[in-house]
C-alpha cells in the first residue's frame, strides 16, 4: 500500500514511523538499517550539541553525498535546529560568501570532495567547527531548511523552508505517487539540492523504503547498479536520461516500475529513445525550490507534460506565467523579494494548461524573443536543432539586438557551413542563428542543469 503521512512537525524529532527495524534504510556497498540509521542519528546529534547547537540553531553542512551526510541532516532536525545546504563542488570562495551571509553557529565540512567519477561514499571524515556566537538573524525559529537556488539565469537567491513547508512537500509527493516500503530508490540528483533530497531521501526515508545510491557516475555502473539491487523507482534530470539513451544498448530493468525528470523540460525524444530502450516511459516532474513539488506525472502517462498539479498546489497563469500561491515570501533576504508579490510565486515559467488539465511548461519568460517582430521561443529552436545528427548538445541565446546564436557541442567532420546549410531546409528564416558557437561543453550547474547564459 502507499504511504501516508500526517501533517505533524513530530517528523523532525521522531523520524520514522517503521515496524521493522530491520527493514533496509540506506543501500550501497553495505546496507543501514532503519535501527542502525536512528543509532547513528543520536549519534551524531550528540556530537553536534557539544558544538553548540540548540534548539533555533543553523548548522552549514558541506558534506559529500554519503551515509554521514544522511545522519547528520536528521542529527540537526532532531535537535530542532535549521540546516543550511552547501554543495562539495562549490569552491572556497563562493561558500564563504554564503557562509559570511547566514552566519552558522556550527560548520560541518567533508574531506572528501566529489569527483566527476564518483557521486557516492559510504562514510567521510568529517570536521565541526563553531561559527558565529550570535547566529543567523536571517533563518526563522521554526526554519528547518536554508539553501541558495542554483543561479540558472541570475545571482543565487537564499531560500528558506520551514517545518510547515517540508511536512507539506512530502504529503503533496506522497498522494502524488504510490511509493510503498517495499520500493528501492535511485536517486541520481544529489542530495544537496531539492530534488534530490526531497524525492530520493526524504520521502523515501517517510515512507519506510529502501535508498539506493551509485558509487560512479559512469552510465554502465549506473544501469549494474540499477539492475543488482531491483531499483523499482528511478529519479534523474533530462541529462542523465540523455546519458542513459545514448550509451547504452536496448536492455530492460526488469524492476524498474517508476522513471522521473525534473529539474529542466526533457526533450521527447529523448523520452522515446529511453522507453525503447529500457520499456519504459519517463514522466516529469515540476517544481522550483522556492515552491517545492509543483506537478507530477508519476506513470509517464501525460505525454510532454509535467502532469497534473499536485494536490493542495494553487496556481494561475498570468500574461503567459506560471505564478504559484504561497502563504509567506520564501526568501530570507530582502534583496532578494523581487519575485514575490500579493501572496503569489512569479516562477518566471512561461506555461500552460491543456484541456485535461495537464500543465505543459514553455520555457522561461526570457527564452521568447522579439526577432524583427516576431516571437521565437530559444527552446524550439534547440529542439529542432537537435534533429540534426551532428549535433551533441546546444544551447540558444540571444544578444542584446536578439540575434540569436546557438552555442554547440558538435562531432567531428560537421563545421558552421553545414549547420546553416540544414537550418534552411527546416527553419524559418527569422529562427535560423546568426551564429553558430562551437563549444567543448555547454555550461551546466551542479545538479546538471543548462546554465542558460554564455558570453557573447
Amino acid at each position: 500500500m502507499p504511504f501516508a503521512l500526517r501533517d505533524n512537525s513530530s517528523y523532525f524529532e521522531h523520524i520514522f514511523n517503521v515496524q521493522n527495524v530491520d527493514a533496509p534504510a540506506l543501500i550501497s556497498n553495505r546496507t543501514v538499517t532503519y535501527g542502525e540509521l536512528e543509532k547513528e542519528i543520536e549519534h551524531w546529534r550528540q556530537r553536534l550539541e557539544e558544538c553548540g547547537v540548540r534548539k533555533g540553531s543553523l548548522v552549514a553542512l558541506k558534506v559529500a553525498s554519503s551515509f554521514t551526510f544522511v545522519y547528520l541532516l536528521y542529527a540537526t532536525w532532531k535537535l530542532k535546529a535549521a540546516v543550511l545546504l552547501l554543495d562539495t563542488r562549490l569552491k572556497d570562495s563562493e561558500t564563504t560568501e554564503m557562509l559570511e551571509m547566514t552566519k552558522p553557529v556550527c560548520i560541518v565540512t567533508s574531506s572528501e570532495q566529489n569527483s566527476p567519477f564518483s557521486c557516492f561514499v559510504e562514510e567521510v571524515s568529517i570536521g565541526m567547527q563553531q561559527g558565529a556566537t550570535q547566529g543567523s538573524r536571517l533563518n526563522r525559529q521554526e526554519d528547518a531548511l536554508l539553501l541558495f537556488t542554483s543561479g540558472t539565469t541570475s545571482r543565487p537567491k537564499l531560500i528558506g523552508r520551514t517545518r510547515k513547508d517540508i511536512m507539506r512537500d512530502l504529503i503533496k509527493l506522497a498522494q502524488g505517487g504510490d511509493l510503498t516500503t517495499s520500493d528501492r530508490i535511485v536517486s541520481l540528483a544529489p542530495l544537496t539540492h531539492t530534488y534530490g533530497l526531497f524525492n530520493g531521501l526524504l520521502q523515501t526515508i517517510a515512507a519506510g523504503a529502501s535508498l539506493v545510491f551509485t558509487t560512479s557516475n559512469q552510465t554502465k555502473h549506473m544501469v549494474n547498479t540499477m539492475r543488482e539491487k531491483k531499483v523499482t523507482i528511478l529519479y534523474g534530470v533530462p541529462m542523465h536520461y540523455r546519458l542513459l539513451t545514448k550509451e547504452m544498448e536496448n536492455e530492460m530493468l526488469l524492476d524498474l516500475r517508476v522513471a522521473i525528470s525534473a529539474g529542466e523540460r526533457l526533450s521527447s525524444d529523448i523520452n522515446k529513445q529511453f522507453q525503447k530502450k529500457f520499456g519504459l516511459g519517463v514522466g516529469q516532474q515540476y517544481g522550483t525550490s522556492e515552491t517545492g513539488p509543483l506537478s507530477m506525472d508519476w506513470h509517464g502517462v501525460c505525454g510532454e507534460s509535467v502532469g497534473e498539479l499536485l494536490r493542495g498546489v494553487e496556481a494561475r497563469i498570468v500574461e503567459n506565467e506560471l505564478r504559484v500561491k504561497l502563504e509567506e515570501s520564501p526568501y530570507r533576504a530582502s534583496e532578494n523579494e523581487d519575485r514575490f508579490a500579493d501572496g503569489w510565486f512569479h516562477t518566471s515559467d512561461a506555461a500552460n494548461f491543456d484541456a485535461e488539465g495537464f500543465l505543459h511548461l514553455e520555457g522561461r519568460i526570457d527564452d521568447v524573443v522579439n526577432i524583427g517582430g516576431l516571437k521565437v521561443n530559444l527552446l524550439e529552436v534547440e529542439d529542432k536543432l537537435r534533429q540534426f545528427p551532428g549535433i551533441r548538445e546546444i544551447l540558444v541565446t540571444a544578444f542584446k539586438n536578439n540575434a540569436l546564436v546557438a552555442h554547440v557541442e558538435i562531432n567531428e567532420g560537421v563545421d558552421e557551413n553545414s549547420l546553416f546549410e540544414w537550418c534552411r531546409q527546416h527553419l524559418s528564416d527569422y529562427k535560423i542563428p546568426k551564429k553558430f558557437n562551437i563549444v567543448d561543453s555547454i555550461p551546466r550547474t551542479v545538479t546538471g542543469k543548462v546554465i542558460r547564459r554564455m558570453p557573447e
